[in-house]
């Protein structure tokens, strides 16, 4: 029941990624099924206790939001927005992201008149990221053929995000280049820099971030880094996330 603590978080069936809002009032997780005999893709919601992080079950609210889309695509990733008003999936078979405001209580409601589809060149998104300034959603791209392509074709989308709707205009110039099959991002906390991790070429591809436009330009020497070993390039290196210290300088 509502606020009721629970020692352990059930989620729905084959759970593949969550995310938490701003500040940490709720998280949700991405389900590939929801419980009981429900199917199809569905976000499980919690709040967060922010003295002790327990997980409970909100108030007065339902804790399964259907997700955006035909059911049985394959909806991969997500990103709730930095301001925490907007929550953000896409949708990897139909190459559409569905924008959702976030309520009372963590409820999502579908924004009327925002979803948005992915150019046609930004075949197979794999993540899907914002960054910390509220003003901009990055998603990554794999070329068309997303498990053994090993061609530097994947791309980064971008969109500006308004301020005021929540809804997303692709940049002039995008996408963006970057290393292939890129299924994790990050930016750096100084909003300087972003980097994909690429499963397929075994690569780090970093990029300047513009922060007044959201452009995605080569950084101002190497670029691409291969992953490696103490120093020893490895072929076989398949990185699948990247992560940022803080410190960048």
């Amino acid at each position: 029941s509502g606020n009721t603590l629970i020692p352990y978080f059930p989620v729905g069936q084959s759970p593949i990624t969550m995310r938490m809002t701003a500040g940490g009032s709720y998280i949700y997780v991405l389900d590939h099924g929801a419980t009981g005999s429900a199917t199809g893709e569905y976000f499980t919601l919690y709040a967060i206790n922010g003295t002790n992080g327990q997980l409970t079950l909100p108030s007065s609210n339902t804790t399964e939001f259907q997700a955006a889309g035909t059911l049985g695509d394959s909806i991969t990733a997500f990103a709730t927005e930095p301001s925490g008003k907007y929550f953000y999936q896409f949708d990897q078979t139909q190459s559409m992201i569905y924008p959702y405001t976030i309520g009372a209580n963590g409820n999502l409601q579908a924004l009327v008149g925002g979803p948005t589809a992915l150019s046609p060149s930004a075949l197979n998104a794999d993540y899907i990221l914002a960054d910390t300034h509220t003003k901009f959603l990055y998603v990554l791209n794999t070329a068309a053929n997303p498990s053994y392509s090993t061609a530097p074709s994947s791309s980064i989308s971008a969109y500006t995000i308004d301020s005021t709707t929540g809804r997303l205009t692709e940049l002039t110039d995008s996408p963006y280049a970057t290393g292939s099959r890129p299924i994790c991002g990050v930016e750096d906390p100084s909003n300087q820099y972003l980097y994909t991790a690429n499963f397929n070429d075994g690569t780090v591809v970093g990029k300047l971030l513009n922060q007044n436009t959201g452009q995605l330009s080569p950084l101002n020497r190497t670029n691409t880094f291969t992953v490696s070993d103490n120093g020893t390039v490895e072929t076989n290196f398949q990185p699948t996330c990247v992560v940022v210290t803080g410190i960048t300088s």
